[in-house]
């Protein structure tokens, strides 16, 4: 019994195996590049708030376009350049100075970047093991 055991550890996989492998290293691969798109758009966003939140001294009580949902946008005046109304998750908004906004939207893009980063490193491994399954095929496909 020790010895099945020991011989199907050795075994290796079958081509169909292989490619069922494969198929399924594809599909991780693919959720993970479009869940890196929708951050890496949820990024631009970022840098857009950040980008607006660092010239916010030059466009107080001028008229700018403001985004009221679904790419709506409507002519305003900022009033109070002061302050603004941040989005903290479940919906919560709290109110904030500017620095203190400048702060939360940098940690928020660092914390981004992260994830991004990360699933890069993923991605770049999937790749790797669908190289190495495709060599495997290659070897079982030329003794053929």
């Amino acid at each position: 019994m020790a010895e099945d055991s020991g011989a199907q550890a050795n075994r290796q996989p079958s081509d169909e195996e292989l490619r069922y492998m494969y198929g399924v290293y594809q599909q991780q691969h693919s959720l993970i590049s479009n869940t890196i798109n929708m951050h890496m758009q949820d990024l631009q966003e970022l840098n857009a708030a950040q980008k607006t939140l660092e010239s916010s001294d030059t466009i107080s009580n001028r008229e700018i376009l403001t985004n009221i949902g679904a790419d709506f946008f409507m002519k305003s005046k900022l009033a109070d350049a002061e302050t603004v109304i941040v989005g903290i998750g479940s919906d919560y908004m709290v109110e904030k100075d500017i620095d203190s906004a400048k702060a939360f939207v940098a940690k928020k893009i660092e914390a981004k970047m992260n994830i991004v980063n990360q699933l890069g490193k993923n991605r770049k491994e999937l790749e790797g093991a669908m190289v190495d399954i495709g060599y495997k095929l290659g070897q079982t496909a030329g003794r053929a």
